[in-house]
């Protein structure tokens, strides 16, 4: 059995748990990866929320990253950005 290495730009699965009255994903799973060890995670988004920032430590490394969620008008995800905290 083979196991195929896949970066962290290539990865980029979405699983939408449920879905709002409009029929837009209110909870998704986002593919990230760490900014600091480069290690992929799923990021839980609460679209319905809107707009949000806020501090999550790598599971692997432990160095916080500073993730900021984009909502568009009609309440679609429209970017989760993921930085660096120093």
């Amino acid at each position: 059995m083979s196991v195929r290495s896949t970066s962290c730009t290539d990865w980029n699965p979405s699983t939408i748990l449920r879905r709002s009255a409009a029929g837009i994903a209110a909870e998704q799973f986002v593919a990230a990866c760490c900014p600091y060890c480069g290690e992929r995670f799923e990021a839980r988004i609460e679209v319905s929320a809107g707009a949000q920032e806020y501090i999550e430590d790598c599971q692997v490394c432990c160095r916080p990253m500073a993730l900021s969620i984009e909502v568009e008008d009609n309440g679609a995800l429209h970017a989760l950005r993921v930085q660096r905290m120093d």
